[in-house]
């Protein structure tokens, strides 16, 4: 069962709505577009706030479904097992040669599902951040940061912190150059 929801988490979380949408509506690579990113931020600034709503709502969906999924299936463990691999397949899309988002929308919606509260405390600041700074970048970087310290707080050490920590490395390295741009003060504001 394990397996299972480990593999169709994966597979959800692999479908890769920012590339779809840009290919099939505008008729373009979005990863030769902007930061060459297929998720929400670079397709709102590429085609506008319908694309990338829509690119945010599906990435955040299909974190909610495998989640949601592997709850039913195997209670706490399948949630976390949901919850990696549903954001391992987002940021490294089977679809697109195991190269994908960052893992935001996918991470938030999964968390949703596996523990409210601490969704909502992360999002709060993300959205305090995003309003004060206009860098979605930076948001994202600190609440990845921020994750693994309020789910140790929440849930002591657990596979489930174990988890998070593990996602929140892998968003803050898919946030690299985002991040020596913060530093360098060159980081574009979203709006």
């Amino acid at each position: 069962m394990k397996i299972f929801i480990a593999f169709l988490s994966y597979l959800l979380g692999s479908l890769p709505a920012g590339f779809v949408i840009a290919k099939f509506v505008y008729k373009q690579d979005i990863r030769t577009l902007g930061s060459g990113n297929i998720g929400a931020t670079n397709l709102l600034r590429n085609f506008g706030k319908a694309a990338g709503g829509l690119t945010f709502v599906f990435d955040y969906f299909k974190g909610i479904l495998a989640v949601f999924i592997g709850k039913k299936l195997l209670g706490d463990s399948g949630a976390t097992i949901a919850l990696m691999f549903v954001v391992l397949g987002h940021i490294f899309s089977i679809f697109l040669k195991f190269r994908g988002g960052k893992g935001i929308a996918t991470s938030f919606g999964a968390l949703c599902v596996a523990d409210f509260k601490m969704a909502m405390i992360l999002i709060t600041i993300f959205i305090i951040l995003v309003a004060l700074t206009r860098k979605v970048s930076l948001g994202s970087v600190v609440v990845a940061t921020l994750a693994p310290f309020l789910s140790f707080y929440y849930h002591g050490i657990s596979s489930f912190s174990f988890a998070v920590l593990f996602i929140a490395v892998l968003i803050d390295f898919r946030h690299r150059a985002n991040i020596k741009r913060l530093i360098r003060g060159e980081e574009k504001e979203l709006f």
